[in-house]
């Protein structure tokens, strides 16, 4: 069983033909501090699991990231990436989770091109071998999605509008166990 099984959760949709794994919004902050702790995690991997979590980033979109993408404000870490939305590439701003902003910022001091050398193969082997079955590279997106609509309560509007999607895509990411809700409702 993977060491940070604790910090996931299986999404339960009724739609769902496979069940992915997710960071359980309520376990954040736990979940960063012990990637944080973790001294067996490449730099590079947990650069991505943070800024892909963070931002609900596609792989695409994390890979390309490079220093000069990130800038502080009002005491905040951002980044800038490149969405391609309707073959038109659009520039969408995200926060880095506050709780990881500052190891961000030492870390890519000294970094030269694109923050994340590695090929999206290698990043799905190294998060198979690190989180539990069910995850995939689009599991930190739908992480996001879910965790700002549950646990922020954030509306669908607002979330698609954030991360850049559609509404009808934040209702495909939004990942509740919709036999629970059902049960609870009467």
């Amino acid at each position: 069983m993977s060491r940070y099984a604790q910090f996931f959760i299986r999404s339960k949709r009724l739609t769902s033909q496979k069940p992915l794994a997710l960071i359980d919004g309520a376990k954040l902050e736990s979940f960063f501090s012990e990637l944080l702790a973790d001294n067996t995690i490449s730099t590079e991997l947990k650069l991505f699991v943070f800024v892909a979590a963070s931002g609900g980033l596609r792989v695409t979109e994390a890979l390309s990231l490079s220093k000069e993408d990130f800038f502080e404000q009002d005491g905040c870490l951002f980044f800038t990436s490149k969405v391609l939305k309707k073959r038109k590439e659009e520039t969408r701003f995200a926060r880095v989770h506050p709780s990881v902003a500052e190891w961000v910022k030492e870390n890519i001091k000294l970094k030269v091109g694109c923050l994340i050398k590695k090929n999206s193969s290698t990043l799905y082997r190294n998060l198979r071998r690190l989180f539990p079955p069910g995850i995939c590279n689009h599991s930190l997106r739908h992480s996001l999605v879910s965790y700002l609509l549950f646990e922020k309560d954030m509306s669908n509007m607002k979330v698609a509008k954030l991360i850049n999607i559609g509404v009808k895509t934040v209702e495909h990411y939004a990942h509740l166990d919709q036999r629970k809700t059902l049960k609870g409702i009467f």
